[in-house]
């Protein structure tokens, strides 16, 4: 999980997407960490406070990232996903302000 969240704050930060302060959590983190064997379930990363975007991660995802090929281009995948859909609200800020 702190691999795949630390991935998205490089890429973030990397191409200056956001104007804000990062946000970046996991929907029920805590539960997830201690839940101690793989489950059939997607995990919710969130990055944002008004605007937020939204990613979606097979728990197994988040396991093997980034140690099996194809998993983690799934991961990146989604990672890209999230990182051009926050540069999308922040242009959308920019030019409302």
């Amino acid at each position: 999980m702190a691999a795949v969240r630390t991935e998205l704050s490089r890429r973030l930060l990397r191409g200056s997407a956001l104007d804000e302060t990062l946000f970046i959590f996991w929907e029920h983190g805590h539960q997830a960490v201690h839940t101690g064997q793989v489950e059939a379930v997607v995990r919710k990363l969130i990055c944002g406070h008004r605007n937020r975007v939204i990613g979606e991660f097979q728990d197994l995802w988040l396991l093997c990232y980034p140690d099996d090929g194809d998993i983690k281009q799934s991961v990146e995948r989604e990672i890209d996903r999230m990182v051009k859909a926050a540069k999308a609200l922040a242009a959308a800020d920019k030019s409302e302000g």
